[in-house]
């Protein structure tokens, strides 16, 4: 006799395999598929019979469409009828428009901009889109060309690049410390001299005078003196102008030197001349000991009363030239002073004035200006690479070239 468990284990395999069982057609099991129905729509708790409750769906639209995002396709034209395309590209932008339509031409003047569009890198916004040359590769100076050279970065002699264009680049020299012209060169170099050297002017130079037979250099600020090596282009000493030239009161303004075979012909002084405070100061250069003795102070008026002289309180730069043989001048002494027809300017002092004026001195024969003209008819100022000419502030002839120094 089988006991009490038994009995109901073989009920409950019985009943488990009966309902394991496939439905049938009948009417029984066609009642059973629609309770189960009814029983997963209750799992939809937002109704839109995707058994998914969502944030956004109150109509019988499934979720997975709902989550997709209309993009505008710009080739979609909607415009209406008021709306013309003047450039014939496919897509209207004249007349009145709707402006939030993807098609809408943003330059309805030029047929290669246009919704759509390739964008190219010129700083306009070729596809509409409302931004210029995006994704592209924009240079240092806005444009899309590769530059010859980064703006700040040093070029030339001494120069540094700038943006010229948006895809170009231009060296310019504002670093320079002196702009130099050789005779017979067909155009400028320039160099910079090391103005962190401790003896090394600190401001701008407002005068210089060169000493030809010692290849230096005086150079002047308003307060301090600089000893120019010019064979080696280094600072050699600086101190201050009151001590080097006490008797020079008011402002520098501009310098020369004569060599000494010219200015008195014993070679071992040289004279130098110095506008200063309204005056006119002389000075005799030792070259042995390089000391400065005071001659005299006068009226630069006196002898500047001529139709070619410049006012002297207008004189920012001057420099002399003895041999004077680059052609520059056109003047003919003769016509100025008695000496013989052919005679030639030998001695010729060249004088820049603040209204941009150049102005000639002839110091061989007549001791007097004997011509002028305006700084941009100057022959050196017409060759490449000169600097501008309002900025020179000094200069002088050394040996075979002319140096000015600029600010």
């Amino acid at each position: 006799m089988r006991s009490l468990p038994s009995l109901v284990l073989v009920f409950v395999l019985a009943a488990c395999a009966q309902d394991s069982r496939p439905y049938s057609s009948g009417p029984d099991a066609d009642a059973g598929r629609d309770l189960g129905r009814q029983r997963d729509a209750s799992l939809d708790t937002d109704h839109d019979a995707d058994l998914a409750p969502d944030l956004r769906d109150t109509a019988n639209v499934p979720d997975t469409a709902d989550a997709v995002e209309e993009v505008p396709n710009p080739d979609d034209v909607d415009q209406p009828p008021s709306c013309t395309d003047e450039d014939q590209d496919g897509r209207p932008g004249s007349g009145v428009c709707d402006l939030d339509d993807p098609s809408f031409d943003c330059d309805d003047t030029d047929a290669a901009i246009h919704p759509g569009a390739d964008e190219v890198c010129d700083g306009r916004d070729n596809d509409c889109d409302g931004e210029a040359d995006e994704g592209l590769m924009v240079n240092a100076c806005g444009g899309c060309a590769v530059l010859a050279g980064s703006p700040g970065e040093r070029c030339g002699d001494c120069g540094v690049y700038t943006c010229d264009t948006l895809d170009a680049v231009a060296c310019e020299r504002p670093e320079c410390d002196v702009h130099i012209l050789d005779r017979g060169a067909r155009s400028w170099r320039h160099i910079g001299i090391d103005r962190a050297a401790r003896a090394a002017p600190q401001g701008p130079v407002v005068a210089a005078f060169n000493v030809r037979e010692l290849d230096i250099a005086y150079v002047f600020t308003a307060t301090t003196w600089h000893l120019l090596d010019l064979d080696d282009q280094t600072w050699a000493a600086s101190g201050r102008v009151g001590q080097l030239l006490p008797e020079v009161m008011g402002s520098l303004q501009a310098a020369y030197a004569v060599p000494s075979d010219h200015a008195n012909g014993d070679r071992m002084n040289s004279g130098v001349y110095f506008l200063a405070g309204g005056l006119a100061h002389v000075y005799q250069f030792n070259l042995a000991s390089r000391g400065f003795t005071h001659q005299t102070a006068v009226s630069p008026q006196s002898g500047w009363d001529n139709e070619f002289s410049p006012q002297a309180s207008q004189v920012r730069a001057w420099w002399i030239d003895v041999a004077h043989d680059q052609g520059w001048y056109g003047a003919v002494p003769a016509d100025h002073c008695d000496v013989m027809e052919d005679a030639p300017i030998t001695v010729a002092i060249t004088a820049l004035a603040a209204r941009q004026t150049v102005h000639v001195y002839d110091g061989g024969h007549c001791q007097a200006w004997v011509e002028s003209w305006p700084e941009t008819a100057f022959t050196p100022f017409a060759v490449s690479g000169s600097p501008r000419p309002a900025a020179i502030h000094a200069a002088f002839w050394h040996q075979t070239a002319l140096y000015v120094w600029t600010h």
